[in-house]
C-alpha cells in the first residue's frame, strides 16, 4: 500500500508553530474488497475545542465516520474494476450484486471530495450515474450513494468527511 507524506503542524501553548509530524499517513485496505486503500490523514471528534497541538492524535484508531461535529479527513484509491458486476453477471439477481459491489451507504455526514487520479462514476439510489475526473469536486449531502471505477487506471480521491446528528 502506497502511503501519501503527511505533514502536521501544531504549537504548544505560547510557543511557536512548528511541523509536529512529517511521514507517511496511516493507509488501511476495506475486508473483501482487494485494491482499496484507505489513508487516514487526520480526524477530529469536535466538542467545539481547537486543538492547535497536532499531536497525540492516531486517526488510524478513530472510526472511520465522524461523530456529529467530528471530521475525518481520508485518501481512498480504487482498483479498476472497483464497482463494477461480475463478468456475464444478468437476470434479477444482476442487479442486487451490482449494488452490493457498489457500497451503495448512507452516513450521516456532509462530504466535501476532489479526485486527485483517474475516473470515478457517482452512483446514486435514483438511478443516476455522474462520471468525476481528476480535478473535479463533489459535496456529498447524506445521501444513498456508491462508486464504480470502470476505468483501466486506479482512481484515487481525497474527502473531508464532517459529521451531523443522524
Amino acid at each position: 500500500m502506497l502511503s501519501p507524506r503527511r505533514l502536521v503542524t501544531g504549537a504548544a501553548p505560547g510557543e511557536r508553530s512548528t511541523v509536529t509530524a512529517d511521514g507517511p499517513a496511516p493507509v488501511t485496505g476495506m475486508d473483501g474488497y482487494p485494491g482499496i486503500e484507505i489513508a487516514r490523514l487526520w480526524s477530529t471528534d469536535g466538542g467545539g475545542v481547537l486543538d492547535t497541538t497536532g499531536t497525540g492524535h492516531d486517526p488510524a484508531s478513530d472510526p472511520f465516520y465522524p461523530p456529529p461535529g467530528g471530521t475525518r479527513f481520508v485518501r481512498i484509491s480504487y482498483p479498476p474494476g472497483f464497482g463494477t458486476s461480475h463478468a456475464g453477471t444478468s437476470g434479477e439477481g444482476a442487479d442486487a450484486i451490482r449494488l452490493s459491489r457498489l457500497l451503495m451507504h448512507r452516513t450521516a455526514t456532509v462530504d466535501y471530495g476532489i479526485v486527485l487520479a483517474g475516473e470515478l462514476t457517482l452512483v446514486l439510489e435514483d438511478g443516476s450515474e455522474s462520471v468525476l475526473r481528476a480535478g473535479d469536486m463533489l459535496v456529498q449531502n447524506g445521501v444513498v450513494h456508491g462508486w464504480r471505477n470502470a476505468g483501466p487506471d486506479t482512481a484515487v480521491a481525497a474527502f473531508v468527511l464532517v459529521g451531523f446528528p443522524a
